[in-house]
C-alpha cells in the first residue's frame, strides 16, 4: 500500500466513524471499526467479548466493507438527490461534487464514493 493509498483510506474512514463501519480480514473475520491511529497505520476495533475493550488490527490485512455507488437502489437515489442542495459538477475535473448533507448520508449508508473498492483499499458488499 502507497503513502497515498493510506491517506486516502484513513482520510475516509475518518469520516465513516459514527457509522460503525465493517472491516474484513483475508480468513473474513469481520470487526466493528472504532478508532484510528493515523500514524502508525492501524485499525481499533472491539474484541470479540464487547468489554469495551479494543484491540490493534494492521491496515494491510484489514479493510473496510463498502457498498458500490451503483448498489443504489432508486428509493436510496431519489432520497439522495433529495440533499441536492449545492450538488454540482465541475466541468474542469469532471467530477461532481457533493454537499455535506450527501457526504455524511454515503458514509452513513456505505457507499464508496472514492473508488476504495477499484483501488483495493476495500472490500464490495452486495447488500445492506
Amino acid at each position: 500500500m502507497t503513502q497515498e493509498d493510506k491517506k486516502i483510506l484513513m482520510n475516509d474512514l475518518c469520516a465513516r466513524l459514527p457509522y460503525d463501519v465493517t472491516l474484513m480480514n483475508i480468513c473474513g473475520e469481520k470487526k466493528v471499526l472504532r478508532t484510528l491511529n493515523y500514524e502508525y497505520g492501524c485499525f481499533e476495533v472491539e474484541n470479540e467479548n464487547n468489554t469495551g475493550n479494543y484491540e490493534s488490527v494492521s491496515i494491510l490485512t484489514w479493510k473496510p466493507c463498502l457498498r458500490p455507488m451503483s448498489s443504489m437502489t432508486s428509493e436510496e437515489e431519489k432520497h439522495f438527490l433529495s440533499l441536492k442542495s449545492g450538488l454540482d459538477y465541475d466541468t474542469n475535473t469532471k467530477k461532481t461534487i457533493y454537499n455535506t448533507s450527501q457526504v455524511d448520508w454515503l458514509n452513513e449508508h456505505h457507499f464508496d464514493y472514492r473508488g476504495l473498492i477499484d483501488k483495493g483499499l476495500a472490500i464490495e458488499i452486495k447488500n445492506n
